[in-house]
């Protein structure tokens, strides 16, 4: 469409049309979009979000000064004017109003821009939890006024105020009481209601009578009969949002309780939950009464809905939003509750639901809570914020520094961020504002919606853990990454050496205010995104003609000659270093060096270098930061390596799977048994600690599952029966060459790892 552009934030293109088809809200952004553009008649520009305005499935629509409806499928509608483009989403995927509130307000709260270089640091010190849950538990004025007007309401409903109606009907002609003026008219056209036919006349059977009914269909039960349903619907959200509650801080109290392997993954959890946690108890206990009074009134409303008042009245007649004064509403004291009642339903509920801006709020606030998701977790991986002004999209890029390295958080102008290394982009976070687990919704077709993209992308999405639980365990598996793990093992690659493959789609991470998991999902797949890379490395190559090879290989151990050079497989010991540097020194005054200058120089002296560097980033604790020794750094068969931390016990490398012969990492804190699971068991036994999954079966060894593949060594041992996961055990592909089953060191007899 002319003058007209969208951006796919999930691939990252600048799209002139919208592919056929239903899409997920907030996929597409408006990139460019000439003045007077409206979506379903509310005016939008660049930077706006493609997601509902009202209803459940909906028609988009973006027209020209010139309004044309459109509907259908995304292509150019027939008969409209050039300017008018029609589409169809997915059912609405509008999270529930409670998340929707604590997201609103979180944003609300990171929107006040913080001025100076420490806008940034600041902004990441935001709660991402929803604010002071006792707040919530405060009861609104729409609480106050159920409180005070459920009586009224069920006095209502079983004696309703009702006027008389006059009924004409057909009756039998000794059960009629009383004549219709058009009686006689109506029996001359009805025939089959006479009994006989005399010399007189017709002596009928049945005659049109009039009968007097009560009529409930006042304005005022009609009224009466929509709070019924609304207070219902209402009172259902609200004890949703209390019990919401009551999980969130015993879900807290749970993770205190939960022993952890690593007490930096308690302590992290011990700060960001320390304000809520104090007074965790007396919250639990007033959320459980302030619950038990909504059921009562819940309980009060329900018995209504069957009543006398709600089936006498037309519950789809229109009614205004503004109260009408009528004489009952006025003198009635039941009905003046009633009225009382509908009055601030229509403030705090109608108002809420006649806010066509609100999923457009809704994306954008999400997006800015995202980013403060992905700030915070960079603090758990030990990535500190640079000095910046507070973050902004298409602002200028937040620093970030680790080990010595400095990335930059790009948050770019389709509300995409980019965490990149000197240009080089890492990892994109997309906040997705669709409930794509939500109840109803076609989980599996929505995550095909999700296609593959590079660089990696994660896609954060709000989503719960009752909806998680729901789902079969191949969904499950798939709406929520953790560790590339399949559900059902996929056919073996079969390249030797390989490292696991990218996934079928985006990394899903579901993320909510209430839950306190969200941190530890985000921090885990950037650990994954920014630190595979580097181990699959392992080992690193110093290009070295062969008779460079062959003059440094009675150097020490830590380096070995291979195809084309030499690898590096441990951190040297300066004194080893320094050794390799002189052989390198004194091998240049040889006539083999002369004769290979062009192919030497100084790029063996780097690549050194280079080699040394990464061999001391890989020796360094993922957790703690303490660097292994040569002791404690061990060189294993087939490119494979295992560290052990002496400061914190964490264990982590590469192993080598036995199944599809590929590499994949591990990390794991080594005092404890290694017992896996989907992505919410995770959250609470590991955090962000770990890469690969662990086997899912409670065993004594550490056995994990291999990416790449979706096997673990368990699968090709003697054992029977498969785990939830679906792994089922299968032989494995080569024994000869890889002895142990999860990659182990053959000289400890192939004990897993």
């Amino acid at each position: 469409m002319g003058g007209v552009e969208w951006a796919d934030r999930l691939t990252g293109q600048l799209l002139s049309a919208l592919p056929n088809g239903r899409a997920i809200a907030g996929r597409y952004l408006l990139w460019s979009a000439p003045p007077g553009t409206t979506l379903d008649g509310l005016p939008v520009g660049a930077g706006d979000y493609l997601v509902p305005v009202t209803g459940e499935r909906w028609s988009l629509e973006l027209v020209s000064p010139a309004r044309t409806t459109a509907v259908g499928t995304a292509s150019a509608v027939p008969g409209s004017s050039p300017a008018t483009v029609g589409g169809q989403l997915w059912a609405d995927g509008l999270p529930d109003p409670v998340v929707v509130d604590t997201v609103l307000s979180i944003s609300a709260r990171l929107a006040t821009p913080v001025a100076g270089d420490s806008g940034a640091r600041e902004w990441a010190e935001q709660s991402p939890l929803i604010a002071e849950p006792r707040q919530r538990l405060t009861p609104t004025r729409l609480d106050q006024e159920i409180h005070a007007g459920v009586g009224a309401l069920v006095a209502v409903g079983r004696r309703p105020v009702d006027r008389l109606r006059v009924v004409q009907e057909v009756a039998r002609v000794d059960q009629a009481r009383r004549i219709a003026p058009s009686a006689a008219a109506h029996l001359s056209r009805h025939s089959q209601y006479w009994q006989v036919r005399t010399v007189r006349g017709v002596r009928p059977s049945h005659i049109l009578a009039l009968r007097f009914d009560d009529d409930l269909d006042l304005y005022e039960n009609r009224l009466a009969g929509r709070l019924v349903e609304e207070l219902a619907r209402y009172l259902r959200l609200r004890i949703r949002e209390v019990e919401d509650i009551v999980r969130l801080v015993e879900r807290l109290v749970e993770h205190r309780q939960v022993e952890r392997p690593s007490w930096r993954n308690a302590h992290r959890f011990a700060l960001l939950l320390e304000e809520m946690a104090a007074d965790a108890e007396r919250v639990v206990a007033e959320a459980g009464a302030f619950a038990e009074v909504l059921r009562g009134w819940r309980g009060q409303v329900d018995a209504l809905r069957g009543s006398r008042l709600v089936r006498g009245v037309n519950r789809n007649a229109h009614l205004p939003v503004t109260l009408r004064r009528t004489n009952l509403m006025t003198n009635d004291d039941r009905y003046r509750r009633v009225g009382r009642l509908w009055t601030a339903w229509t403030e705090e509920v109608r108002a809420r639901t006649m806010d066509r801006s609100r999923h457009q709020r809704f994306a954008v606030a999400f997006e800015r809570y995202c980013v403060l998701l992905v700030l915070r977790a960079c603090e758990y991986l030990r990535i500190s914020v640079g000095a910046a002004s507070s973050p902004a999209r298409s602002g200028p890029p937040t620093p970030l520094h680790r080990d010595g390295a400095t990335y930059e958080l790009d948050w770019g102008a389709d509300g995409v961020l980019v965490l990149g290394e000197r240009g080089r982009p890492l990892v994109r976070f997309v906040a997705l504002p669709h409930t794509i687990t939500g109840p109803g919704a076609p989980v599996t077709d929505l995550l095909d919606d999700l296609v593959p993209t590079d660089p990696p992308t994660v896609v954060l999405y709000p989503g719960t853990a009752e909806e998680r639980a729901a789902l079969p365990v191949e969904t499950r598996l798939r709406a929520f990454w953790a560790g590339f793990q399949r559900a059902v093992p996929a056919a073996a690659p079969g390249a030797s050496g390989a490292s696991p493959p990218a996934p079928d789609g985006p990394l899903c991470v579901p993320v909510s205010p209430l839950e306190s998991d969200s941190l530890e999902r985000v921090a885990r797949a950037l650990r994954w995104t920014m630190d595979v890379p580097r181990l699959l490395a392992y080992p690193p190559v110093v290009p070295a003609p062969a008779g460079l090879a062959a003059a440094l290989d009675m150097a020490p151990a830590w380096l070995r000659r291979t195809t084309g050079g030499l690898v590096a497989v441990r951190p040297p010991r300066p004194a080893e270093f320094d050794s390799v540097r002189a052989a390198l020194a004194q091998w240049t005054n040889t006539r083999d060096y002369r004769d290979n200058r062009s192919a030497v120089g100084a790029d063996t002296g780097s690549a050194l270098e280079a080699a040394r560097a990464a061999l001391g980033w890989l020796a360094t604790c993922p957790t703690c930061g303490v660097v292994a020794d040569g002791r404690q750094f061990e060189a294993w068969a087939g490119d494979t390596f295992h560290a052990v931390c002496a400061g914190c016990s964490t264990e982590w490398g590469v192993n080598a799977c036995g199944a599809c012969h590929g590499r994949y990492p591990v990390l794991w804190y080594g005092s404890t048994q290694a017992v896996g699971g989907d992505g919410d068991a995770l959250d609470l036994s590991h955090g962000n600690d770990m890469l690969s999954v662990p086997c899912w079966l409670p065993i004594d060894r550490r056995i994990f599952v291999c990416p790449g593949c979706g096997r673990c060594g368990r699968s090709l041992g003697a054992d029977e029966a498969g785990c939830g996961r679906g792994c089922v055990p299968v032989p494995p592909a080569s024994a000869a060459e890889f002895p142990t089953a999860g990659g182990g060191h053959p000289r400890r007899g192939g004990r897993p790892r």
